[in-house]
């Protein structure tokens, strides 16, 4: 069924008022929430989140200030990254999901939503997961059907999120009608 699962970048405006943030959707009722990691070109957000990425990036926010600030949280409802795949490809020694998956897990992030990661090309990153016990969850579109949503189902685990409408997330003055 439904679940409250709020967003909020990791960071913004800092990391102590971030705590506070995450700890406060919680206490309001969150089933999970997803903390974003912030990049530096954030491609598939809107304004309000790229002013907080922003902010974010400003304040501090890097991947291992990131998996600390999930260490700190006193919190007890998963907690989901949303980041880029770059940020995940390129974390640690060699490149691929795996040292970034490991340390997620050992922070204690229970799973990952990677808006510009294909279906396709999920493979070491499902894999990365399966072998932390991490979900992978996937983006599904209004447009999303036949082969590729079949694909997205089966790669996808813990939770659908279930885009509402297209184009990039944010405030919007009205709604659409489909």
């Amino acid at each position: 069924g439904p679940a409250f699962v709020p967003y909020l970048a990791a960071g913004d405006p800092d990391p102590e008022a971030s705590a506070a943030y995450v700890e406060a959707l919680v206490r309001g009722g969150a089933d999970v929430v997803e903390l974003g990691l912030p990049f530096s070109d954030p491609v598939a957000d809107g304004p309000t989140i790229q002013g907080a990425v922003r902010r974010a990036l400003e304040a501090g926010m890097t991947p291992e200030r990131f998996f600390e600030f999930v260490e700190e949280l006193d919190v007890d409802v998963p907690l989901v990254c949303m980041t880029y795949y770059n940020l995940v490809y390129q974390y640690g020694e060699g490149h691929g999901p795996e040292a970034f998956v490991a340390r997620a897990a050992e922070a204690g992030i229970d799973g990952f939503v990677i808006p510009d990661l294909p279906a396709e090309e999920a493979d070491p990153l499902r894999a990365a997961c399966d072998r932390h016990d991490r979900d992978l969850i996937f983006i599904v579109a209004p447009t999303t059907r036949g082969e590729r949503l079949e694909r997205m189902m089966e790669l996808t685990s813990g939770y659908v999120y279930v885009q509402a409408r297209l184009g990039t997330s944010g405030a919007r003055g009205d709604v659409s009608d489909q």
